[in-house]
């Protein structure tokens, strides 16, 4: 048996401060802000979110995408 170990995945405040760069980028700051403090103030459903963005996907297909991602930002 082949034990695969998986990459290290990417920092999860990195991520959280480019997806809030990007969103006032795009938006602008005033737009930003009441974007996300809708999001964060209101109730989520996170495992119907879950089935909602990750429908038709399995382990291994995740997986493959995340090494396709990895190739593209440290070739």
């Amino acid at each position: 048996m082949i034990i695969q170990s998986f990459p290290p995945l990417p920092n999860s405040i990195a991520i959280r401060h480019e997806a809030i760069n990007i969103l006032m980028d795009t938006l602008g700051v005033a737009k930003a802000t009441i974007f996300l403090g809708e999001i964060l103030w209101q109730p989520t459903d996170y495992l119907k979110t879950k089935e909602e963005l990750f429908v038709g996907e399995t382990v291994d297909s995740l997986y493959q995408k995340i090494l396709d991602w990895r190739e593209t930002i440290d070739p």
